[in-house]
């Protein structure tokens, strides 16, 4: 395996599109996007790592169980197909997340996280079936929409992370494209349908 393959194996896995939204949810709550709630550092603490286990090590411990059973062939190049299983699973921990921050009466740039993870995901789904996307750039997409509103909408300083989420966006479009798993045309559209997603529902919802 050469070092790019390698390198775009560690970016799916890093960014897998199930890990996104605790991504989303720490940015949020470490640039103080909870407020006015104003939590201690140590409450603030706990609510991350809550979110890392149900936004990241439950969805990633359930793909792997997929994995063993044979009933999803790989953990990152998931088709059309067997993203049906990993979905409805994931599904129910952005639900445990959503009933979390709702019972702490978090604001709406944070409670609306989880809900958006499902609308991107079912959007992918219905559109996948006659456009070929790739969940990786959605996902990211949606995660660069999310920032790009949340910043604009609320003034919340989320620069560093739009950057950040630009540059990985363009790797992971670079790598994708290179290894010939989706051609420029896709990754553009990819692109799009995530942002779309995510500016639309919460400019709706807002």
């Amino acid at each position: 395996m050469n070092v790019h393959i390698l390198i775009t194996r560690l970016l799916q896995l890093l960014f897998h599109p199930f890990s996104v939204v605790c991504y989303a949810a720490i940015v949020a709550i470490e640039c103080n996007m909870m407020t006015p709630l104003y939590i201690p550092t140590q409450v603030k603490s706990i609510l991350i790592q809550l979110f890392i286990w149900i936004l990241y090590i439950f969805p990633m411990i359930s793909i792997m169980i997929l994995k063993r059973r044979n009933i999803i062939s790989s953990y990152t190049m998931l088709s059309t197909a067997e993203l049906n299983p990993v979905i409805a699973i994931n599904s129910f921990f952005y639900i445990v997340a959503i009933v979390l921050l709702y019972a702490i009466k978090a604001p709406f740039v944070l409670w609306i996280i989880p809900q958006l993870a499902l609308l991107t995901f079912l959007f992918y789904y219905l559109v996948n079936i006659k456009i070929k996307l790739n969940i990786y750039i959605v996902s990211l997409s949606a995660l660069l929409g999310y920032f790009i509103y949340s910043s604009v909408e609320y003034h919340y300083n989320l620069l560093s992370a739009i950057i950040a989420t630009i540059i990985i966006i363009g790797v992971v479009n670079f790598s994708f494209i290179e290894e010939e798993i989706i051609e420029l045309k896709g990754a553009l559209l990819s692109m799009a349908t995530g942002l779309f997603i995510t500016l639309s529902s919460l400019f709706l919802m807002s």
